[in-house]
């Protein structure tokens, strides 16, 4: 059976566009490797998105807050700085756009029409003007399948994603992941690290401290750090003049 050129020429395609993806997935990858700021690589993540797409559209990546209940701005390079503000501290929900349903539901969503989708009702004022049409959000799981984010996909006309664009996104979505538990990891150690510092000099100011006020307070004020606490008290019982 012998091959057409057309098949021969899409092959070539699929080949020299893997190569190229790859190739901008290691430098993802170097900058993560070497400490680079979380927003510069999910930047960086969010550029390939919309390179490899196949199609015009704006990429847009959301974190989870500590609380698990509110998606803050990531990175969003192609989209303006009002509509990111906007979008940022939604509340995750089963009817929250396309992003906030991901989060919740732990499942990609794909809205083909923006101002057909319920889920989208009060959020479209915002995606409309800009030609946002169609939106696809993939949750981004850390390495204990936790929900860390989103990485959503807008397109400026109706439609769904291809097969390659959906497998860029899988791609795309675990290097995210890659990089904020890195920078979770890393900030986690800092904290850690200051914590440590921050008993050394309790122990030392303890340890040569004769007022028992200064003592008091010091303790208390170290244990509302390491709590983080807003308040801190201190009650202990003295011996006076009766006994």
């Amino acid at each position: 059976m012998s091959v057409s050129n057309l098949d021969v020429a899409a092959q070539s395609d699929a080949t020299e566009h893997a190569i190229h993806l790859l190739a901008r997935e290691n430098k993802i990858l170097e900058l993560i490797a070497r400490g680079a700021a979380l927003e510069k690589v999910l930047t960086q993540i969010a550029y390939a998105a919309e390179s490899y797409c196949d199609a015009d559209v704006r990429c847009s990546i959301l974190l989870l807050d500590e609380s698990g209940t509110r998606l803050l701005h990531g990175a969003a390079p192609s989209l303006p700085k009002q509509y990111n503000d906007t979008i940022h501290g939604t509340e995750i929900g089963a009817m929250v756009g396309s992003c906030g349903t991901a989060a919740f539901s732990k499942k990609p969503v794909m809205v083909p029409d923006i101002d057909a989708e319920p889920a989208w009702e009060k959020l479209k004022q915002f995606a409309l003007p800009l030609g946002l049409r169609g939106a696809w959000s993939t949750p981004i799981f850390s390495s204990q399948s936790e929900v860390l984010g989103t990485l959503g996909i807008y397109f400026t006309e109706p439609g769904t994603p291809s097969d390659r664009a959906r497998q860029v996104i899988d791609l795309l979505a675990r290097t995210a992941s890659i990089a904020i538990e890195r920078h979770r990891s890393e900030s986690l150690r800092i904290r850690y690290q200051k914590q440590i510092e921050k008993l050394n000099d309790t122990g030392i100011l303890l340890a040569a401290e004769r007022d028992l006020q200064k003592i008091v307070q010091a303790a208390t004020d170290t244990a509302r750090e390491f709590s983080g606490a807003a308040f801190g008290a201190f009650f202990h019982n003295v011996v006076d003049d009766h006994g």
